[in-house]
């Protein structure tokens, strides 16, 4: 049985208590009472208890992140992204899913960070981190995005912007790039076809000659020759 259970079973023990509350027989009125003292007792007992959990798994995480065990540290936030809505555990195991180079899995564990965060501050520092791991990635449009949102919720973050005009440049000298090979791939095309222009003229030269050659030959072989004129004679 889970915690999870064990709570809900506890709390429907509180809501049964409450009804019997209502019996008028005073020893069941007594009984109910007792039972609703203890599970209540027993509720305010477990559930910080159940909050330190995910608080002390976080910090065993941090100090295994921090030894550069990033494998065990991720397996630390993602059980105590499981016993907290709090977003730090999915912010800190994108971190170290960054760190391990799983970086599709890292943008994943920002999403679900960004969806329980809240405050400004909080959403900034996640999209700075998103964007981070976006750029590593080499996902230019996607970085710029996670930069410009993080901006947006915190203009006076230097480094974001930093990173932003870096990003920006990267993305221009991209299209660049791009229209030049799209240059030289058309120009490259332009001279294939202007090269067999070429050789399909020289071929038909070719054969205009050869076939010149061949009409003189036949007309030196076939042709009359012309008439002589003989002396007449002086009778």
């Amino acid at each position: 049985m889970t915690v999870k259970d064990i709570l809900d079973y506890l709390l429907r023990l509180c809501r049964r208590s409450a009804i019997e509350i209502l019996v008028s027989e005073k020893r069941k009125i007594k009984r109910s009472n007792k039972k609703a003292i203890l599970a209540i007792s027993f509720l305010l007992f477990i559930l910080p208890s159940f909050a330190q959990d995910a608080n002390e798994l976080i910090r065993d995480g941090n100090a295994l992140y921090k030894r550069g065990e990033y494998e065990n540290a991720a397996g630390h936030y993602q059980a105590a992204a499981g016993k907290s809505d709090d977003f730090v555990a999915n912010l800190n195991l994108g971190n170290a899913l960054f760190r391990m180079k799983k970086t599709d899995e890292a943008v994943s564990a920002y999403d679900r960070a960004l969806q329980k965060a809240s405050l400004p501050e909080d959403r900034a520092e996640i999209f700075f981190n998103k964007g981070v791991v976006l750029q590593m990635n080499n996902k230019v449009p996607e970085c710029i995005e996670a930069y410009k949102q993080a901006l947006k919720l915190k203009p006076d973050d230097e480094e974001a912007r930093q990173n932003l005009q870096k990003a920006l440049k990267k993305q221009k000298q991209d299209q660049q790039n791009q229209q030049q090979k799209q240059n030289n791939n058309n120009k490259q095309n332009q001279n294939k076809s202007q090269s067999r222009m070429s050789k399909q003229e020289a071929e038909e030269k070719l054969k205009a000659l050869q076939q010149q050659e061949r009409n003189l030959h036949d007309k030196l072989k076939k042709g009359d020759p012309e008439p002589v004129n003989r002396p007449e004679k002086d009778w």
